[in-house]
């Protein structure tokens, strides 16, 4: 997990989401099903999480460093799309260090658009 500390406001923690499509371009941006996907997964992360897709985790899966691993989440509904969408969160292992590990699913659930998703 990633965090800034930004003095009186406290801990700043970004929440990103992945998700692989063709998007169109229309007048200098960017719109379509994709763009519209990820919105809906980035609504349903918490600070700190980072969300793929299952189209982009398969692009992944077999690259990512040794120290990553991609947790299934399992499929969740998002606000206004008709099936569940499976879900992966980006985690690092465990340091040799003994550094603790990141938060897991004993955190409360996450209940944003009919949601589940483990902090």
């Amino acid at each position: 997990m990633v965090a800034e500390d930004w003095g009186v406001i406290g801990v700043l923690r970004v929440r990103m989401a992945l998700h692989t499509g063709t998007a169109e371009t229309r007048g200098g941006d960017y719109i379509g099903p994709p763009l519209n996907r990820i919105a809906r997964l980035v609504a349903a992360g918490h600070g700190g999480q980072v969300l793929l897709a299952r189209a982009t985790q398969e692009l992944v899966r077999d690259d990512l460093p040794t120290d990553v691993e991609l947790r299934d989440l399992g499929e969740h509904r998002l606000k206004d799309l008709t099936r569940p969408s499976t879900f992966f969160q980006l985690v690092r292992r465990r340091p040799a260090s003994g550094l603790p590990a990141t938060h897991d699913s004993r955190q409360p659930p996450h209940q944003t658009y009919r949601c589940n998703l483990p902090r």
